[in-house]
């Protein structure tokens, strides 16, 4: 994939519309205590399989606790140097289920214990029209609301997106929940029917986008008018049964 020599901060802060649950306080004292751990220096010590937007929404109360996958609560157990165990009372969580693998890796159809529902595949009819997903990755929605963007071909992506999900060929979205600053949110171009990935922004800003073959390029504003909002991101996908990665590497 051809790579962009601009380089663009769109993360912005804002004061929180509500409180953080005790959960999530109880996150963030034992990460600050702990050297003052950032959510970069978490990235780093997961190696990226706990990425920003995952930490940050389970410490604000913007993703369930039990939605976590066994895997994610050992990474979590990594950084805050916890046992699993500990980090599963800290989240509330009464019980660890050992059915389900890390989102990053999807598990196999045949896993005992995991229920897979079939999300239709939107943005590129190559992949086929629908694709099997476990369902703790819907974090509770219906999977009639949900869908799939995959991370490829004419997709078009903010770069901040491209570099903090660079592992995954999949993003889970749902319509029915409302986004807020610094969601991960996928809009349809009325003009040309391509999807875009981007953050959510509350305030007009023009930012650079280009599309996951390369091919495609250019910048455009929160706001614009060919920008048709169409849901709020619930997970990603990073190892799957079908090729999608094949158009970044040109």
């Amino acid at each position: 994939m051809n790579q962009c020599s601009y380089t663009i901060d769109i993360m912005a802060t804002r004061e929180r519309k509500r409180p953080k649950p005790d959960y999530g306080q109880r996150l963030e004292a034992r990460r600050l205590a702990l050297h003052k751990k950032s959510l970069d220096d978490i990235v780093k010590e997961t190696n990226g399989r706990i990425y920003k937007q995952l930490w940050y929404r389970v410490e604000n109360g913007l993703k369930k606790p039990k939605s976590l996958t066994p895997d994610q609560i050992s990474d979590f157990a990594l950084v805050l140097e916890w046992t699993p165990q500990q980090v599963a009372e800290a989240l509330g969580i009464r019980s660890l289920s050992l059915d389900v693998k890390n989102s990053t890796s999807a598990p196999d159809e045949g896993d005992v214990g995991v229920r897979f529902v079939n999300l239709r595949i939107v943005g590129n009819s190559e992949l086929g029209t629908d694709y099997p997903v476990p369902e703790p990755f819907l974090e509770g929605h219906a999977d009639s609301s949900c869908f799939i963007v995959p991370a490829s071909g004419h997709v078009l992506a903010c770069r901040r997106v491209m570099d903090d999900f660079e592992k995954a060929n999949m993003f889970i979205f749902t319509n029915d929940a409302e986004p807020v600053e610094d969601s991960v949110v996928v809009y349809k171009m009325k003009d040309t029917g391509n999807y875009l990935i981007c953050y959510f922004l509350e305030a007009p800003r023009r930012f650079p986008v280009e599309s996951y073959d390369g091919k495609e390029g250019f910048y455009i504003e929160v706001g614009d008018p060919r920008l048709e909002f169409c849901g709020v991101g619930l997970n990603f996908l990073g190892t799957l049964q079908r090729s999608v990665s094949a158009s970044r590497a040109n």
